[in-house]
C-alpha cells in the first residue's frame, strides 16, 4: 500500500523553456492554479450553454465553437475528484490551453494575475503519488502574496481528457506573440503583447510625491523595485493629466533591456489571441495620439478595446525617460537592515531639476554675480575673482543636460572640490541642507538617487559626485 503521507521522490529541476518564465494565475473556484503563459492560447468569456460532448469522464462540460474551432471544456477541480462541478456565472471564463498543437478549455472564475517564475518558490507537495491530482497539480508555488499549485499540462493531457487539434494557420504575421494581455483603466480596455509584460502589480500604495508629472502618477513598488507609474490615458491623449492616487494596480512593461515602467491598470481582464485581420481602423478624431494604437478590436457593438503599439511606445522619449526612474533599495529587504540605505548630510539644490551634493564636497556658497553671462554649450559661464584666485564657474543645469532658466535673486554659486581644485557651480535655487537616504537603481543614465527623510514639495534627488562629474577643459590646470 503506498505511503499516504510521505512526499514522492524529488524530481530533477529543469530550467524553464524560452518564454516560460512568466506564469498566468487563474482562479478555478476550489483552488487557484498557475500555468506558463506560453501554454495559454487565450481567455474567452464562458458560453452560457455548452454543446453536448459524449464522455464518461467527470468534469467534462461539453464543447463550444470559437472562430471555426471546436474547443472541449473541462471543470478541472471536478475532473480531479476534488469537488462537484462549479457554478457558471456571467463572470466565468474559459482558459484555452495549448500543448503540442492540441487544445483544451479550462473553466475558471477569472484570470488573477501574471507572476515571474523567478519570483516564486516552488515545492513538491505529493501526499499520494498514485493520485491523479498529485500528478497534475502536485507542486505548490508561492509568489510572496499567495500560494497556488502549478498545472502540469503534459500530465493533464496524458489523462483521459477530450482534446482537439489546433486548426490555426501555422504562420504568424506579427513580430511578437499573438497573445495579448487585455486590461482596463477607467473603463477603457487596452491590450499589449504578453511577451513584453513582466508582471502585474496588485493594489499598492503610490508615492505621489516622487516623479509626479502630467504623464506619471508617481512611483509604485514591485518586488523590491520602485518605478514610475505611467497613466495610459494621458499617454493616448484621452485625458490631459494623470490622476492623483493613493493606491493603484498596474502591469510592468519592458522599456529597453534593463529599464521598466509600470502602467496604471484597474484590472486585468483576460489573455486574448489577436490576428491582423481582427484590427479595425483608429478614428483620428477620438484619440490625439493615434500613432500609439495599432488598431481597435470589436467583440460586439458594446465591447471594444485598443491594441496599443508597443514599438511606437518605445520611440516616445517621455516613455523611455520614465523607464529610467527605477530604484532599488541599497540594502536588501531580507537582511533586516534599514532599507533606506546609507544616510548622508547633503546640500539640496535646484538646477533644472532637484540635485543633491554630499556636504563634505562643498567648500562654501557664494552669492550670484550679476555680471556673469549665460552658460555655453559645455556649461561654462566664466570666471570670477574669489579669495585671491580665479574661480571657473559652470552652469550646473547645462552640465547635467537639463533645461536652463534665468538666474535671479535666489541663485547662488556652490564652490566644490574637484581634483584638488576649486570649481564654482551656478544653480537656480538652494533648497535645504538635510540628511538624505541614498538608493541604488538600475539605470544607465542616473548614477545614484536619494530621497528626503521628511517629505516636502521636492523629495527625489539625483546625487552628484563633484569629483567625477564631467566639466569642459575651461578648468584651469
Amino acid at each position: 500500500m503506498p505511503d499516504q503521507t510521505a512526499p514522492g521522490p524529488k524530481q530533477k529541476q529543469t530550467a524553464p523553456k524560452g518564454g516560460e518564465d512568466t506564469l498566468a494565475v487563474m482562479d478555478l473556484g476550489h483552488f487557484k492554479v498557475a500555468v506558463p503563459v506560453t501554454q495559454v492560447r487565450e481567455v474567452v468569456p464562458c458560453p452560457e450553454v455548452f454543446d453536448p460532448l459524449p464522455s464518461v469522464v467527470d468534469g467534462v462540460l461539453g464543447c463550444f465553437r470559437l472562430r471555426r474551432q471546436i474547443v472541449p471544456a473541462l471543470d478541472l477541480p471536478c475532473f480531479l475528484g476534488l469537488t462537484d462541478k462549479d457554478e457558471i456565472t456571467k463572470e466565468s471564463v474559459v482558459v484555452i490551453l495549448t500543448h503540442e498543437k492540441m487544445l483544451l478549455g479550462i473553466l475558471a472564475r477569472h484570470a488573477v494575475k501574471l507572476v515571474k517564475r523567478a519570483d516564486c518558490e516552488t515545492h513538491e507537495m505529493r501526499h499520494n503519488n498514485d493520485a491523479m491530482a498529485s500528478r497534475i497539480v502536485g507542486r505548490m508555488s508561492h509568489d510572496g502574496t499567495m500560494s497556488f499549485p502549478l498545472l502540469d499540462i503534459e500530465a493533464l493531457y496524458a489523462e483521459s481528457v477530450p482534446l482537439v487539434r489546433d486548426t490555426r494557420a501555422a504562420t504568424r504575421s506579427w513580430d511578437h506573440s499573438d497573445r495579448f494581455l487585455l486590461f482596463e483603466t477607467d473603463g477603457v480596455q487596452m491590450c499589449l503583447p504578453i511577451t513584453q509584460i513582466e508582471t502585474t502589480i496588485p493594489e499598492t500604495e503610490v508615492n505621489a510625491w516622487t516623479a509626479r508629472s502630467e504623464l506619471c502618477c508617481g512611483t509604485i513598488k514591485s518586488h523590491g523595485l520602485e518605478m514610475a507609474l505611467m497613466d495610459p490615458l494621458t499617454l493616448l491623449g484621452i485625458t490631459d493629466h494623470s490622476r492623483d492616487l493613493k493606491k493603484a494596480s498596474g502591469v510592468v512593461i519592458r522599456v529597453g533591456a534593463a529599464d521598466r515602467v509600470a502602467m496604471r491598470v484597474d484590472r486585468a481582464v483576460d489573455i486574448i489571441n489577436i490576428s491582423e485581420s481582427d484590427l479595425g481602423a483608429v478614428p483620428d478624431t477620438v484619440y490625439t495620439s493615434p500613432h500609439l494604437i495599432r488598431g481597435i478590436v470589436s467583440r460586439n457593438d458594446e465591447d471594444q478595446f485598443l491594441v496599443l503599439d508597443y514599438d511606437a511606445m518605445l520611440k516616445e522619449q517621455r516613455v523611455t525617460d520614465l523607464g529610467k526612474v527605477i530604484i532599488k533599495s541599497a540594502v536588501p529587504e531580507e537582511t533586516g537592515v534599514n532599507s533606506q540605505g546609507k544616510r548622508v548630510l547633503s546640500l539640496l539644490i535646484d538646477a533644472g531639476k532637484p540635485f543633491a551634493i554630499d556636504l563634505a564636497q562643498v567648500v562654501e556658497i557664494v552669492p550670484w554675480r550679476e555680471k556673469l553671462a549665460d552658460a555655453d554649450a559645455e556649461g561654462y559661464i566664466g570666471t570670477i575673482s574669489h579669495r585671491n584666485e580665479m574661480l571657473p564657474i559652470f552652469g550646473l543645469a547645462a552640465v547635467m543636460k537639463q533645461p536652463t532658466s534665468p538666474y535671479g535673486n535666489k541663485s547662488a554659486i556652490i564652490v566644490v572640490r574637484r581634483n584638488g581644485k576649486r570649481v564654482g557651480l551656478a544653480i537656480q535655487e538652494l533648497i535645504a541642507v538635510e540628511t538624505i537616504s541614498f538608493y541604488q537603481q538600475k539605470s544607465n543614465v542616473l548614477t545614484t538617487m536619494a530621497r528626503r527623510l521628511n517629505r516636502g514639495n521636492r523629495n527625489l534627488f539625483e546625487v552628484i559626485d563633484t569629483e567625477n562629474m564631467y566639466l569642459s577643459l575651461h578648468t584651469p590646470a
